[in-house]
């Protein structure tokens, strides 16, 4: 299990030794993440992934279940209301009660899911939030994915 760890640093020359000393502790270059205002050159460093920086992961989770609850009361609906306004017998007339909870709440979560992580890619961070100012004054967030068992060291040497 890894953790997520932020740190600011001052600037690039700063974020530029925090690379190093990450990598001198024996982090992966794919765990250590920067985040900087829009417009910066980081260099060589590892740029933020669209997944840190944004709302993606928890809005498509929060959407899976809520598109799922939705879809199981549309499944609901369907088999308890009649269709008034229809002559030929429809597809989950014929078919078991499971299946068509199943099926609708299934629909649901995907569809909800996909929109919610449409809308979550553009929104900036909930977690990220508190260092929002100082990016915009020129700080470089730094993100580290580290192992349970490094986050001391890793604090230490940030320190």
């Amino acid at each position: 299990m890894k953790l997520k760890l932020t740190f600011l640093c001052a600037d690039l020359r700063a974020a530029n030794k925090a690379c190093e000393q990450m990598l001198l502790a024996n982090i992966s270059k794919r765990d250590i993440h920067f985040l900087a205002k829009p417009g910066t050159n980081l260099g060589l460093l590892p740029v933020a992934t669209v997944a840190e920086k944004s709302n993606l992961v928890l809005d498509a989770l929060r959407g899976t279940f809520i598109g799922a609850s939705l879809g199981l009361l549309a499944g609901i609906y369907v088999l308890i209301f009649p269709a008034w306004m229809t002559e030929t017998p429809l597809w989950y007339t014929t078919t078991a009660w499971y299946v068509v909870l199943s099926i609708t709440t299934l629909i649901g979560a995907i569809v909800m899911a996909l929109a919610s992580a449409l809308i979550g890619a553009h929104l900036f961070n909930n977690h990220l939030g508190r260092y929002q100012g100082r990016i915009n004054k020129g700080a470089i967030l730094m993100i580290v994915h580290a192992p349970f068992y490094k986050v001391s060291t890793i604090r230490n040497l940030m320190h």
